[in-house]
């Protein structure tokens, strides 16, 4: 039927979902996108800066500073939970907002659920980057 539809008039059903497009685009809720966004970003930096730093440590040991919990082996788990689950995870929660958003035509069902959503996911990345730091210094 939507084939019918857009043989039968080609350049006004273009038209009138571009128009639908541009119309609502204005009723999207962006401020999730835009924090999952920069919350990428952070941690995508903390994330690959921990990975060129042990990179250098296996240039430069002496980088070690001969403390066990700066060790290659103390700091690979951080910055592979950092970049695969913050960083990672992060920007495919505001890709998917942004997407489902733009496909769909249509807003988020709840702004307070996709803040809260944003909220608990943002203090569970914290919470998990903590405890990784504790359990480096308890070995």
């Amino acid at each position: 039927m939507l084939f019918k539809l857009f043989a039968q008039c080609p350049s006004t059903c273009a038209k009138r979902i571009m128009n639908t497009a541009t119309q609502q685009a204005q009723a999207y809720n962006y401020k999730v996108v835009r924090q999952f966004t920069i919350a990428t970003l952070i941690w995508g930096l903390i994330g690959m800066s921990m990975g060129a730093f042990i990179a250098a440590q296996l240039v430069w040991p002496e980088l070690n500073f001969n403390l066990p919990w700066t060790s290659f082996g103390r700091i690979r788990p951080i910055h592979t939970n950092l970049v695969i689950f913050a960083f990672g995870g992060c920007a495919l929660i505001s890709t998917s907002f942004y997407i489902v958003q733009r496909s769909c035509y249509a807003r988020l069902p709840s702004d307070t659920a996709a803040s809260l959503f944003f909220l608990g996911l943002a203090s569970d990345a914290h919470c998990h980057s903590d405890q990784l730091c504790a359990r480096l210094h308890h070995h």
